[in-house]
C-alpha cells in the first residue's frame, strides 16, 4: 500500500520535473549588445562666399570710384569703359597709370582698337603714391600685369618724372588705403620699354644736330702753338708791332 503511494507521488511529480527541465535548459535568446552612440558627421568646411562676395563688392566700388574720379578730371576719360567693363578686375592693392585723352584722339578721329594686353601693363600690383615713385633711383623697374613685362623709372626729378620716358603729368590722381592713379602723357609702349633692356632715349632731330659737311673754322697762324717754328713766327710778329708802334710815338712827339 505505501509503496502505491510513492508510484502515485513520482507520476505526480515527474510532469512538473520535466517543464522545470525544459524550461532551464531552453536557450535564451541573445540580445544585441547596446549599440554604440553613432559619430556625428564633421562640420562642413568653412564657406568662402562670403569673403568672396565681400572681395568683389570692394573691387567694384572702387572701380565705381576711379571712374568718378576720371569723368571729374575730364581729361582721363578715353579708358573709363575698360574700368567699367565687367571683366576688368584690380589686385587688392595697385597702381594705375591713365594716359591722357589727347593720346587717343588726334583731329577728332575715334581712337583705333584697343590691345587687350594694353591695360595689364598700365596697372602696377602695388600702391606707390608720387612720394614712393620719387623714392625710386633711375632704371628701377616696376612689374606690371602683363607678365615678364615691366615699366622703367626714366627721370626721377619731381618736376619732370617719366615712365619709359613718358612724363607723369597727373600725380596722385586718385587715391585710397590700398590703391593711387595717376595720369601721364602717353601710352607705355610695352612692347619697346617692357623688356628689361633700357633703350636709349629719343635721338635729337636733324634740324638740331651738326652739320657735318661745314667745315670747320681754321685758327689764325699767329695763335697755333703746335710747333717751335709757329712760336718763333709769333714772336717775331709781335716784336714788329712793338716796332711800329715805338716808330709812330717817336714821330708823334
Amino acid at each position: 500500500m505505501e509503496n502505491h503511494h510513492h508510484h502515485l507521488l513520482l507520476l505526480l511529480l515527474l510532469p512538473l520535473l520535466l517543464t522545470t527541465l525544459i524550461t532551464t535548459t531552453t536557450p535564451q535568446p541573445i540580445s544585441p549588445p547596446p549599440s554604440s552612440p553613432s559619430p556625428s558627421p564633421p562640420p562642413p568646411p568653412p564657406t568662402t562666399t562670403t569673403s568672396t562676395t565681400a572681395e568683389t563688392a570692394t573691387a567694384l566700388e572702387q572701380l565705381n570710384n576711379i571712374i568718378d574720379a576720371l569723368i571729374g578730371a575730364s581729361d582721363f576719360t578715353t579708358w573709363l569703359s575698360i574700368l567699367s567693363n565687367p571683366t576688368t578686375t584690380l589686385p587688392l592693392t595697385a597702381t594705375l597709370f591713365i594716359p591722357h585723352d589727347t593720346t587717343f584722339f588726334n583731329n577728332n578721329h575715334s581712337p583705333p582698337p584697343m590691345d587687350p594686353f594694353l591695360f595689364a601693363y598700365h596697372v602696377v600690383p602695388q600702391k606707390l603714391t608720387f612720394s614712393d615713385l620719387l623714392l625710386f633711383p633711375s632704371s628701377t623697374r616696376l612689374p606690371t600685369l602683363l607678365p615678364d613685362k615691366s615699366i622703367s623709372i626714366t627721370h626721377t626729378s619731381a618736376d619732370n618724372f617719366s615712365l619709359d620716358y613718358t612724363q607723369l603729368t597727373h600725380p596722385d590722381l586718385y587715391t585710397t588705403p590700398s590703391l593711387v592713379v595717376h595720369g601721364i602723357a602717353h601710352i607705355l609702349d610695352y612692347s619697346l620699354f617692357g623688356n628689361a633692356i633700357i633703350p636709349a632715349p629719343p635721338s635729337t632731330p636733324l634740324s638740331q644736330q651738326p652739320n657735318k659737311e661745314t667745315p670747320l673754322l681754321q685758327q689764325p697762324f699767329w695763335l697755333k702753338k703746335s710747333s717751335a717754328a709757329g712760336g718763333c713766327t709769333f714772336c717775331l710778329f709781335f716784336l714788329i708791332v712793338c716796332w711800329f708802334l715805338v716808330q709812330q710815338v717817336i714821330i708823334a712827339v
